[in-house]
């Protein structure tokens, strides 16, 4: 009786690891200012070391930026004044076929590198909603700007040392507003941006635009001079890196 009991306590204990382990739950790993997740309600200050669920609703303040890791090896680096929602997430390393993630662009911009999630089992696991398109990842990185809800500029830098000290006097006055719209760059890899009047398929080196849902995404012929992140991957561990045009 005893060895059945410790048997069904054992089971019950291992099925919740795993449940568990199938969450893509992130991990705050870079920060500069303030961050917050609004979660069930709440809305809770992330420092470095804070973990991101699904369901949050993360905001980066003006001149702030995070860096958020998740458990299948994606990186996500939030420039300023931008607001995610992290929706459907799942992973297991012994299910890919379950693979998923689903992010909401609210407003703002961010770059991230790929995970496992959309490079192996399921490539069309890993998508980002914005306010005029769909975005689906296939192992890549690259840059998604919504211009559409909140207005960019080109030609301010700001630097952040591996402290997370924003480094103000580095700012140059901005000019050229960017028309509205979601702009994307990709650097690695491969994104299909879909809306509801056509899709566009970009690859590395190249630049993209879905200005309205109701209009086909258009290849643009070269950089629109939006935000960059000059180095990501060694920052993670503090390395010096530039946000430029930073809102």
């Amino acid at each position: 009786m005893q060895l059945k009991r410790g048997f069904q306590i054992w089971t019950v204990t291992s099925l919740a690891l795993i449940a568990l382990s199938a969450l893509a739950d992130g991990t705050v790993t870079q920060i500069a200012g303030t961050i917050t997740a609004k979660r069930s309600g709440d809305i809770l200050a992330l420092t470095r070391g804070s973990t991101v669920k699904e369901g949050d609703v993360i905001t980066t303040e003006k001149g702030a930026y995070a860096q958020i890791k998740f458990s299948d090896g994606m990186i996500m680096t939030l420039k300023p004044s931008t607001q995610v929602a992290i929706k459907d997430q799942h992973f297991s390393e012994t299910e890919p076929e379950q693979d998923k993630f689903t992010l909401g662009l609210l407003k703002g911009g961010l770059r991230t590198i790929s995970g496992l999630i959309g490079k192996r089992g399921n490539r069309d696991a890993y998508k980002m909603n914005t306010a005029t398109a769909t975005i689906g990842i296939r192992g890549t990185v690259f840059d998604v700007d919504d211009c559409s809800t909140t207005k960019c500029t080109k030609g301010t830098q700001a630097k952040i040392d591996d402290t997370g000290t924003v480094d103000t006097k580095a700012k140059t006055e901005a000019s050229d507003e960017i028309a509205p719209a979601v702009y994307v760059g990709v650097h690695d890899g491969e994104v299909v941006v879909k809306n509801d009047a056509g899709e566009l398929t970009l690859s590395a080196g190249q630049f993209g635009i879905a200005p309205a849902n109701n209009v086909v995404p258009l290849q643009l012929p070269g950089d629109p001079g939006l935000s960059q992140i000059s180095s990501l991957g060694s920052s993670v561990e503090g390395d010096t890196y530039s946000i430029q045009n930073c809102r």
